[in-house]
């Protein structure tokens, strides 16, 4: 099922990806201090999976699939620019050889559960990422 916003949205939608490899996530670290997911803002006219995989193209150089929407959560702030967080799962076969970052992304890494613990991330991408972790097939429970 594709999913799209009007322009005219009363919310930003912002679409992540939770890109798996042995039970680690990728995270991206941002200039600054803050780990993120790679993904981002949904383009006019563009659906909901399209973002997703485009967001990964530019923020890593990975080209991913995307399975069904594992978790969506609502950002309140308070300049009323709020925004919708949909979470998709991708897995990786194997480890990539490179990972291509863009301009807005210093560093990476494949981290477990435990590892993001202490780790600093964006709370709803922290609440989006535990819900959707448990839906994840095949995560393992061991050590995360």
């Amino acid at each position: 099922m594709s999913h799209s916003t009007p322009v005219d949205a009363l919310v930003n939608v912002s679409c992540k990806v939770i890109i798996t490899l042995d039970s680690k996530v990728l995270l991206l670290k941002k200039k600054g201090k803050w780990w993120d997911l790679p993904g981002g803002k949904l383009d006019e006219g563009e659906e909901l999976e399209q973002t997703a995989v485009r967001e990964v193209k530019e923020e890593t150089g990975l080209k991913v699939t995307v399975g069904d929407i594992l978790s969506c959560r609502l950002q309140k702030r308070d300049d009323a620019n709020h925004r919708v967080f949909i979470f998709y799962h991708s897995k990786l076969k194997e480890k990539p050889a490179k990972i291509r970052l863009s301009d807005e992304h210093v560093e990476w890494g494949f981290f477990s559960a435990k590892d993001m613990k202490d780790m600093y991330l964006n709370d709803i991408q922290r609440i989006g990422l535990k819900e959707s972790i448990k839906k994840i097939e095949g995560w393992k429970k061991n050590g995360n």
